[in-house]
């Protein structure tokens, strides 16, 4: 499998390649992204995904592209926006800002 498949669920971005299996949760259920190794699920750092303007960053493959702006669009604009400075620590930006919100009471 030279290209990566993805599916959107209802609850995560299901990434399948040669080098294994990620899951991106979804913004609006559990948001992180975690790397099956041996039977478990452990948390991982995708790095940088978003451009200059919050836009997610190719090479997310034709194939794919439906399901991967779908995941991206969950996550608030202003949020990736105030993300994507942090290049290689945007993951990071994007769970600290879901955590935040979160904790946020609302109304």
């Amino acid at each position: 499998m030279a290209t990566p498949l993805y599916r959107f669920t209802d609850d995560a971005l299901i990434e399948l390649s040669d080098r294994g299996v990620r899951v991106f949760g979804r913004w609006d259920r559990r948001f992180g992204c975690w790397r099956l190794e041996g039977g478990t699920f452990r948390p991982t750092d995708p790095g940088r995904v978003l451009d200059a303007r919050g836009i997610w960053l190719s090479p997310w493959p034709d194939s794919g592209a439906a399901a991967v702006a779908a995941y991206f669009t969950l996550i608030p604009l202003p949020v990736r926006r105030r993300a994507a400075p942090h290049g290689p620590d945007q993951w990071r930006a994007l769970q600290a800002a879901w955590q935040a919100s979160r904790a946020t009471p609302s109304m």
